[in-house]
């Protein structure tokens, strides 16, 4: 085993047995969330937006202001 293989295994453990290392993977985690939900909220608007253009166009197309 490496040093820094051995180093990162040590910084690791110590980590691990520290409240606030599960603290902050669990606030990790709920980020990780919170920018999934904002990726397909913002794909979702970005859907409903394409498709309402089109929608538009179609009519306009077929009612000449």
């Amino acid at each position: 085993m490496s040093l820094l293989t051995s180093h990162h295994q040590q910084l690791h453990r110590a980590a691990s047995s520290k409240p606030q290392a599960r603290a902050n993977d669990r606030a990790r985690a709920l980020l990780g969330q919170f920018a999934r939900f904002a990726l397909v909220l913002t794909g979702a608007c970005g859907l409903l937006t394409l498709m309402v253009i089109l929608k538009t166009t179609a009519y306009l197309s077929h009612h000449p202001m």
